[in-house]
């Protein structure tokens, strides 16, 4: 499912400098809130963003 405009909200919150926004408690707390992400769709997904991450940077894959 999709979010629409009218349902995305994205939120800023001040943090000192240095500290990550995805730091510490934050990744427990993360993994209990989002839904599972099925194995076949998140492979996918990988592999498009290593294929765009080559092709931004002229890489290549090495052997598996």
């Amino acid at each position: 499912m999709a979010l629409t405009p009218d349902e995305f909200h994205q939120r800023f919150f001040g943090r000192p400098e240095g500290q990550g926004q995805l730091f510490g408690s934050w990744l427990p707390v993360w993994d209990d809130l989002l839904p599972e992400y099925p194995a076949g769709p998140a492979d996918a997904d990988a592999e498009l963003v290593v294929d765009a991450l080559l092709a931004s940077s002229g890489g290549s894959r090495s052997p598996r």
